[in-house]
């Protein structure tokens, strides 16, 4: 069993938050997926579980892809927003 532990560190709460209800809500509330998330202050906590490196490294690649898309997209709306 291969276990991985992903801590991401946000400015603030509601960043952190948001992300979690964006991206991964919809992923951990699938139990055989495998992924795992929680909320701690602004702190992302994301656990991955799988008995396969390559399984695990495309749940891992999944999941940071998701969470950057949303970062990007939010960034992209609050420079336009600063317009």
């Amino acid at each position: 069993m291969i276990r991985v532990k992903i801590v991401l560190k946000y400015g603030d709460e509601w960043t952190a938050e948001s992300l979690y209800l964006t991206c991964l809500k919809e992923v951990v509330s699938e139990p055989r997926s495998g992924v795992r998330a929680r909320v701690d202050g602004n702190r992302l906590l994301v656990l991955f579980k799988s008995t396969s490196p390559s399984k695990m490294a495309e749940r891992i690649r999944h999941i940071l892809g998701l969470l950057n898309m949303a970062e990007q997209a939010a960034l992209l709306l609050e420079s336009n927003h600063r317009l």
